[in-house]
């Protein structure tokens, strides 16, 4: 991890050395090398971007909903609102609670 902090710390440098002015391959290396920070950061501690789990639990929530809604309601746009919103609402707590826990990006 110091190895990151530093070029992190080196990457910041040298965008303030630019002053705005980068190419396109310098910009793409840039988001290249954020990117491998993320994916350590993910893989090696355990954190989350924003929002991971409300699109998690949404997609989930809306395929149970439709299932739901068509064996039991024998109606699918009635289930899929529902499974929705049960989806949100998980997703919400969870990336609340990994926020308060200090687990986000």
């Amino acid at each position: 991890c110091k190895e990151y902090l530093l070029e992190l710390s080196r990457l910041v440098e040298e965008l303030k050395n630019k002053h705005g002015h980068l190419e396109k391959r310098e910009l793409t290396e840039h988001q290249q090398r954020v990117n491998n920070i993320i994916s350590h950061l993910q893989k090696e501690h355990n954190l989350v971007t924003e929002g991971t789990y409300l699109a998690i639990y949404m997609s989930i929530g809306m395929s149970l909903g439709l299932v739901f809604g068509l064996l039991l309601l024998d109606n699918i746009a009635m289930g899929l609102p529902f499974g929705m919103i049960f989806g949100v609402a998980i997703g919400v707590t969870l990336d609340e609670n990994a926020k308060k826990k200090g687990l986000t990006i």
